[in-house]
Formats: C-alpha cells, sequence, structure tokens
C-alpha cells in the first residue's frame, strides 16, 4: 500500500477510536474527556503511536485548568512524532494548547514544517502563517506567503476556506488583489518584519526588497493594479512611507515620500483614490508632507467645489491657503472670497460657515489676516444661525479660546449672546417655550461661562449664578417630557457648569458640599436617566467621598464593559482607594479584576482579528490592529494594575523569596514600557468642562490624588515600582535607572505625605537610616496634623501609606533584610528598623482610636480648625450659603428632599462603614504582622 494512503487510512481509524473524545469535548465535559482518552490509550498497543488520542487528552487537560500536565502531553506526542507526516486533526488541538500557554514559537515552529512538507495543503499553509505572525516570525511568514502565492496564486474560487463552519469565498475572484492575495501577505510581513521588529533578522533589508518586488510584481501583466486595488496600493504607500520614516537626510526623505505620492497622481492611483475615502485623503496628506502647497491647495479646493463636504478635505483646503499665504498674500483674498461665497450659498448647514471661521482662525495665528472684530462677528453670526443646535457650542469652542481678551469680553458683552442679565440681582427665573429655545439659552451660557470667570461677572456671585443653573435644568424639564428616556435632554448641561462652578468654589474639599452635590446630580439623573456624564460625575464625587460601594452601583447602571475598563478607569485609578479596600470583594478590587481581563481577552483576540484582516485584504487594518496591541501592552492603566496586584502580593509574602517572585516579572515589564514610553487611553471628554479655562477642570477638580492635571502618571508609576523593587530586594538595592525619577520631577509633590513616603523608599534604596528617619518623623507629623477637617477619602489614603511603610519596615526587621540581597553592601540597623517599625505602629493604633471616634458625617459646614486665621470665618460664611442655595435649590423640586436625604444616609453608612473595614484592615495587619 502507498505511504500517503496507509497515513491516510491510519489518520481516518484513528479519529474513529476518538469518537467518544470529540462528544465529551463538544459537549463542554473536559474531564470526561480525558477520562475516553486514558481508555483509547489503555486499548491502543502503543499508546505513543496514538497521536491523536495524546493530542486531545492535552487539549482536554488544558480545557480542565491542568496547564502543567497538559503540556506534558503535548511534549510526549512531539517526542515520537514526526511533524512533516503529522495529520491536520493531530495539529490543531496541539498547536492550540501551545499558542495559549504562551509557546507560539513552538507553535509556529510545529505549522511552518508541516506546511513545507505539505506544500499543496492551504489550509495548514494558511494557519503556519497565523501561528508564525503570532510568534512575531515575520521573516518566516514572509517566506511562506510567497510559496503560498506560487501554490495558490489565482482566482479565490479556486481555493475554499473555511472559516466558522461556512465556506467562505474571500473577495472578488476575478480581480487583481484577490488573485494576489498571497503576494500582498508576504509583502505586509516583510512591512511588519521592519516596522515591529527592526532589530530581527534580515529587518534592515526588508523594505527595500519589498519595493523591488512590488514594482518587479506590478509591472508584470498579471500584478498590475486594477479599481479594487486600493488596499494594494496603500500597502504599497506604506512600505515607501515606512522608507522614508527611517531615513535621516530631509531630501532623501522628501524624495521617497514624492515616490509614494506619485502613485497616487498617476493612473490607475488617481482614479481609485476618487472613489476610496482613505487613499483621497492619503493623497492629500502626502502633498503636505511633500510641501506641495500649490497642488493641495488645488486638489482640496475642487473637491470642496465639487461637493465634499468632509472636514479633513476643508482642513487640508484651509493648510494649502495658509502654506500658499507665506508667498502669495493675494491667495488670502482669493480664499475668503470663495469662504464667503460658499456660506452665502448654503449658509443653513454647518459645514461652510464653519470652513470660513476657520480659516479666518489659521490666517489669524499666521498674522496674515488681523480685523478682530470680523472675528468676532463670524462667532456671533455663526451662534445667532445654529444657536439652537446642540453642537453649536463645541463647534465655536476653538475660536471662543483663541480669543484675546479685548475680543473676549465684547463677546460676552453681546446682547443677542445671553442667558440671563448678570448685572441684575434681582433676575427674574429662566423660561422656555420650546426645546430651541433651552438649547439656544444653554449655548449661550456655555459662551458666557467659558469667556468670563466668575469673579468677574460684573457684581453676580457665584451663588447666584449656580441658582440661575440650575433653575434652568428644571425648568426645561417640561419642554423636553416628550424625548424618549433613552436620549438625554437638552438642559442636562446646566448641571454640568452649575457643578463645575461648586466644586471651583472650594466645594471638592468639604463633605457637606459633596453630598449635596451627589443630591443634586442623582435628583437630575433620576429626571433625565440617559445623561450619561451626570452619571459620571456622581460617581467621582461619591469616590471622593469614600463611598465605593454607591460608586460601583453607579459604575453597573452605566453598563461599563469590554474596552471601556481600559478608557474608563481613569474614574477608579488612584492609589488612594487602598487604604482599607484591599479585600477581595471591595469594589475597586472588582474593577482591577474586570480590567485585567480585558488585557487576557485582547492577547487572545487580538491575533485573530490580524488574521481576520489578512483574509480580506485589508492590510490598513493589520497595522491598526497591530498599534491596538501595543497600546494595550504600554497601557498606563495595565502598568498600575500590575504592580499595584505585585504589591499586595508581596506585601503578604513571608520571605524575601516570595517578594522577589512577587515583584520581579513586573517590575521587569513596568521598565521596559517606561522606556519605551506609557500610551494612554483614558477618555476624560465624556466628562466636559465647559466653564473658562482660569478654573480646574472637571477631572483635576474631582481627582483624588496624584493621578491626574499637572501630576504625571509615569512618575507616580516609576514611585510605586521603586516601592515595589525596595520592598522586594531590602534596603541598598540598586534601583534601574528606567525606574528612577527625571531630573524634571518636582521637588515637593502637591501632597505632602507623598513626599514624605517617597523619601522613605528612597532612604531605604540608598542606605541611609537617617535621611530615612528624619522622612519619617515629618510624615508622622503631617498625619497628625491633617487629621481635622480630612474628606474620606483622605482618611482612607493617609492609612495606606502608613500600612505600606509598616510593611516595609517589617519585613525588613523580620527577615533579616537589614541590606540588600543584591550584595550593594548598604545597610539600615536593625535598630533604626525597630525604631521606626515602633512609630508606624504607635502612629496606625492612633488612627484605629481617631476612625473609631470619628462623628458621623454631616449636612453642615463644620468651622475650620483654623478659623481664627484672617479670611477663614469669611470662607466658613461663604461655604454655608453655597450649602443654603444648593437645599433650596433642591428642596424647591418634586421629591428633592428625599433624594438629599437618602443621599445622606447612604453616604454616611457607607463612611462608617469604610471607617470600619479600616480599622479592621489595621488590626489585622498588625495582628498578622506583629
Amino acid at each position: 500500500m502507498a505511504p500517503n494512503k496507509a497515513a491516510a487510512l491510519s489518520a481516518l481509524l484513528q479519529q474513529q477510536q476518538c469518537q467518544a473524545i470529540y462528544v465529551a469535548l463538544d459537549g463542554g465535559n473536559p474531564r470526561q474527556a480525558v477520562q475516553q482518552a486514558d481508555h483509547v490509550l489503555r486499548n491502543n498497543s502503543a499508546a505513543s503511536s496514538h497521536t491523536l488520542a495524546r493530542a486531545l487528552k492535552a487539549l482536554a487537560l488544558y480545557r480542565s485548568r491542568s496547564e502543567s500536565e497538559a503540556i506534558a502531553e503535548v511534549e510526549a506526542v512531539l517526542a515520537h512524532m514526526n511533524p512533516a507526516a503529522c495529520d491536520q486533526s493531530v495539529l490543531t488541538p496541539l498547536t492550540f494548547v501551545l499558542s495559549r500557554t504562551g509557546r507560539r514559537a513552538k507553535a509556529a515552529d510545529l505549522l511552518d514544517t508541516a506546511s513545507k512538507a505539505r506544500p499543496d495543503d492551504h489550509d495548514v499553509s494558511v494557519k503556519a502563517f497565523e501561528a508564525l505572525i503570532g510568534s512575531k516570525e515575520y521573516l518566516r511568514a514572509q517566506q511562506l506567503g510567497t510559496r503560498m502565492h506560487k501554490a495558490f496564486g489565482g482566482p479565490v474560487s479556486a481555493v475554499q476556506s473555511k472559516k466558522n463552519g461556512k465556506q467562505t469565498t474571500l473577495g472578488n475572484p476575478d480581480c487583481s488583489s484577490a488573485r494576489n492575495r498571497y503576494f500582498w501577505w508576504s509583502m505586509q510581513a516583510y512591512l511588519l518584519l521592519s516596522v515591529e521588529t527592526p532589530q530581527a533578522q534580515g529587518a534592515a533589508l526588508a523594505l527595500a526588497l519589498a519595493e523591488r518586488m512590488i514594482q518587479k510584481h506590478v509591472s508584470a501583466e498579471e500584478g498590475k493594479f486594477d479599481e479594487q486595488s486600493h488596499e494594494d496600493i496603500e500597502l504599497y504607500i506604506s512600505v515607501l512611507l515606512a522608507q522614508a520614516d527611517k531615513l535621516t537626510k530631509d531630501d532623501e526623505r522628501t524624495k521617497k515620500r514624492q515616490d509614494a505620492l506619485q502613485l497616487l497622481l498617476n493612473e490607475p492611483g488617481s482614479h481609485i483614490a476618487k472613489k476610496s475615502l482613505g487613499l483621497g485623503q492619503l493623497k492629500l496628506d502626502l502633498l503636505k508632507q511633500t510641501a506641495d502647497w500649490v497642488k493641495l491647495e488645488e486638489e482640496s479646493r475642487n473637491l470642496i467645489q465639487e461637493g465634499d463636504r468632509n472636514w479633513m478635505t476643508i482642513e487640508k483646503w484651509i493648510e494649502g491657503v495658509t502654506g500658499l499665504a507665506e508667498r502669495d498674500f493675494d491667495v488670502i483674498d482669493r480664499a475668503t472670497k470663495m469662504a464667503d461665497e460658499l456660506a452665502a450659498k448654503d449658509g443653513k448647514r454647518r459645514d461652510y460657515p464653519l470652513l470660513r471661521l476657520a480659516l479666518h482662525h489659521e490666517l489669524r495665528k499666521k498674522a496674515k489676516l488681523l480685523q478682530s472684530g470680523a472675528f468676532v462677528d463670524l462667532i456671533e453670526s455663526y451662534y445667532d444661525t445654529f444657536g439652537s443646535k446642540l453642537c453649536c457650542y463645541e463647534d465655536l469652542l476653538p475660536f471662543l479660546d483663541a480669543l484675546q481678551p479685548e475680543e473676549a469680553d465684547k463677546l460676552a458683552a453681546s446682547e443677542n449672546i445671553r442667558f440671563f442679565d448678570p448685572s441684575s440681582s434681582s433676575s427674574s427665573d429662566p423660561t422656555f417655550a420650546t426645546e430651541e429655545d433651552v438649547i439656544k439659552s444653554l449655548n449661550a451660557a456655555k459662551i458666557r461661562v467659558r469667556l468670563t470667570s466668575p469673579s468677574s461677572e460684573g457684581g453676580t456671585d457665584v451663588d447666584e449664578q449656580i441658582e440661575q443653573l440650575l433653575k434652568a435644568f428644571y425648568a426645561s424639564l417640561p419642554i423636553s417630557a416628550k424625548v424618549p428616556k433613552t436620549v438625554p435632554r437638552a438642559g442636562t448641561d446646566f448641571v454640568l457648569i452649575a457643578a463645575q462652578l461648586i466644586l471651583a468654589d472650594q466645594g471638592g474639599e468639604h463633605s457637606s458640599v459633596l453630598i449635596h452635590l451627589a443630591s443634586i446630580l442623582t435628583h437630575a439623573a433620576n429626571a433625565t436617566p440617559a445623561s450619561y456624564a451626570l452619571k459620571v460625575l456622581c460617581l467621582r464625587i461619591y469616590l471622593m467621598l469614600g463611598c465605593q460601594r454607591e460608586a460601583r452601583k453607579l459604575w453597573t447602571d452605566l453598563k461599563i464593559r469590554g474596552i471601556q475598563n481600559e478608557s474608563l478607569g481613569w474614574l477608579w485609578v488612584g492609589r488612594s482607594l487602598e487604604g482599607g479596600s484591599s479585600e477581595e470583594g471591595a469594589p475597586v478590587s472588582q474593577w482591577r479584576r474586570e480590567a485585567s481581563n480585558l488585557y487576557g481577552e485582547v492577547e487572545g483576540e487580538q491575533l485573530r482579528m490580524v488574521m481576520t484582516a489578512f483574509e480580506r485584504g485589508n492590510y490598513s487594518s493589520v497595522r491598526e490592529f497591530m498599534e491596538f496591541e501595543h497600546r494595550m501592552e504600554r497601557s498606563t492603566q495595565r502598568q498600575l494594575i500590575q504592580l499595584e496586584r505585585a504589591r499586595q502580593l508581596s506585601q503578604i509574602a513571608k520571605n524575601r523569596e516570595g517578594r522577589q517572585k512577587a515583584a520581579a516579572a513586573v517590575l521587569q515589564e513596568a521598565e521596559q514600557v517606561l522606556k519605551e514610553g506609557l500610551l494612554q487611553q483614558w477618555d476624560d471628554a465624556i466628562l466636559p468642562s465647559f466653564c473658562n479655562k482660569a478654573l480646574d477642570s472637571f477631572v483635576d477638580l474631582t481627582s483624588r490624588d496624584h493621578i491626574f492635571g499637572l501630576h504625571d502618571t509615569a512618575l507616580f508609576i516609576r514611585r510605586q515600582a521603586r516601592y515595589l523593587a525596595v520592598l522586594a530586594d531590602g534596603p541598598g538595592v540598586a534601583i534601574p535607572e528606567g525606574l528612577k525619577d527625571p531630573s524634571s520631577a518636582p521637588a515637593q509633590d502637591w501632597y505632602t505625605l507623598e513626599s514624605y513616603a517617597n523619601g522613605i523608599v528612597e532612604a531605604f534604596a540608598s542606605g541611609s537610616a537617617a535621611q530615612g528617619q528624619e522622612a519619617l518623623q515629618a510624615l508622622l507629623e503631617e498625619v497628625q496634623a491633617s487629621h481635622c477637617n480630612m474628606l474620606p477619602w483622605q482618611e482612607q489614603y493617609n492609612v495606606g501609606i502608613l500600612l505600606d511603610l509598616y510593611l516595609l519596615y517589617w519585613h525588613f526587621l523580620n527577615d533579616g533584610s537589614s541590606s540588600s540581597s543584591k550584595g550593594e553592601g548598604k545597610t539600615v540597623s536593625p535598630a533604626a528598623l525597630k525604631e521606626g517599625l515602633d512609630m508606624l505602629r504607635t502612629a496606625l493604633n492612633e488612627r484605629v482610636t481617631t476612625l473609631k471616634q470619628a462623628r458621623p458625617l454631616t449636612l453642615s459646614i463644620e468651622p475650620h480648625q483654623s478659623s481664627e486665621e484672617d479670611g477663614a470665618s469669611e470662607g466658613d460664611d461663604g461655604l454655608t450659603s453655597l450649602v443654603r442655595t444648593l437645599e433650596n435649590a433642591l428642596d424647591a423640586q418634586k421629591g428633592g428632599k428625599g433624594t438629599r436625604e437618602k443621599v445622606f444616609k447612604d453616604v454616611k453608612d457607607e463612611v462608617a462603614r469604610m471607617r470600619k473595614a479600616t480599622v479592621l484592615r489595621v488590626q489585622e495587619t498588625l495582628r498578622d504582622f506583629p
């Protein structure tokens, strides 16, 4: 019998013998599958020869979470198997287990060997290509792509690919892209080799080779571009632009970009670019990059005159005009005339009036058009025409922020842009007749508060502004009564403007003001259930009050899922959440698990998305998915979560080896990511700030510690990592350069306690006992002095820092870590460690007593401890007036008083529970680490 036929019969027999294993796996019963596999292997004369049963057993073990046993089975199969002769039914489970257990390179080797042995097996070749891409073996992927092009080139209909149990034909079988898809796969692999792994073998010559191969390919009849080749052309251009990015001389870079541009200026690229939005914009981008302002202005102007309203095209035209204005002043007259004609021709749509505004704005920046009065008139005209549209303020914001002070004053004084009269102390309550009235008044209010600071409001104090804004919101509700509950109400932003003014007016420093604000936000959100921003802001307020459970309810109500755990993670991130909140069921711990799961999902799904893009010929998407993976790998939030988890594990470890094991991999990754650069995906635009730029944004006003605003996340990560490094290795450890503070780091943190805590860690790193004791004494004095008038989050924060330091001292004293395990020769004496530990234990016991005796939260303003100081009593009076304003605004509404009472009860109970949890955590720590 022929060898191939004998092998096929043997594989068929093995599949029949393994039917029971397949049934158990398909039924989601991996343990039963293991039993069935053992039964088959026992009944086989030579267990090692039944590769399918063992491969399926490895898969079943992996699904049973027995990873080490699964790998052992895979190794046993590979030891008695010739990969070149291996059937696909065996390869599939083996490579699946290898890939899911972090052994992608081995899976790629296995499949690559099989594809070389069976070059006519299309499915094996595709899986091998996928495995090579997943293991970043781009050179071998390119070589495989070339072999596939020779073996399977031609109409797609000639080769069918099974996906999800269905036969799918990828693309038009007659187009060039489909016939030559594997050639372009190999070119994409070359591009990835150069860009993703620039130090790998072959990377230096990859782009040059790719360019020559593409030139030769498209010059042949079979490889010529056609009308469906837009992705192929874009890939070709990407190869040229990647070369340009690697060149060091400006003229060489420009020449390569011009080569790329010629592909879109000449046929068939020019014709294809007209039908492809992506290529059309790429052509304009290349004209800009090559500084061909004449062609850029001409091409984009023609598109606009032909009816193209795409804002990217409009921006490119304006860039062309401003580029030409440097040497051709007449172009300004022609451009402004065209802008005026377009706005007059179709001024009821926003794009052309916005075009005119944007043109004036850019020319003003170039100092080529200085008629400031005309610019202000254009802004006012735009408001007159589009003030009843919700997007009006957002459209105008870049131009409002660019106004000179005198221009801002002129616009703010306009009779046309008016919400209420700021000069009248007895202004009537806002009233609205239509939804358009609500929106126009809202846009006027936004423009006014953006252009004027609260102190410049002509005698109108902040309380009156807040009162008027809240009245306007409630007056708008009847007008929006018929709006579906799933649609946000137009007047919601009145509340957000008022909230920013409340927080900016010292409100963020007092529990009473925060509780009243949370009550107003809750009441408003109940009236407008689809108001996302109100709930997000309320969540932040609850966290400032230390109410994680209330915040978690809102998080759940917002239905945050998947990638939103990354983009909205800034709502939760912060060291202040850790004191008293590290128990497994704590809301912040729940969020951390959900966010961590996201990174695992991305890692598991990313390769599948990349291969889907390959199969569909969407090569631009391949690069987008790669970039997405990089952003997840270098995510600020991911580093914070990993460091926090490693910190917790290291702190509970009983010896140095355990701490090092918990910290090593995380510290190595943190150092690498900091070297490459953190990438932050946090989306704080969901909480827009409308008030004057002189006021802090919502993000800063609701921040609980040094994560946002002027405070550097990379600096925070370095400090977290240094604490972990010192905790793991002991005093005198050599801190890697990548984890040290840069020279630009602030000498003093905004929160003094953080400076002292960092100073103690630095003292341990240098082995300076005296410096450490000095910083510790200063920190404890600061803790003692700050116990009055603290917000609940600060109570948690202070305890969290004290516990971190206590465990640092305890571990060093109790496992003999008076010096680093790295043999640096720097030591801290046991006596100094014991003295510091006793000081921290005393401080923690004092915090326990203080928390036990703490008075419950109240709704009134507590007098400042420093009320004898100048101005302190005036501040208390102002806050009391603010609280009274908020009470009156809420009590005037149906259900308002009840909402405030419920919110107050929930907050008071949650703060009391949090204090008890914090006390318990301190007591347990002192008991477990005496």
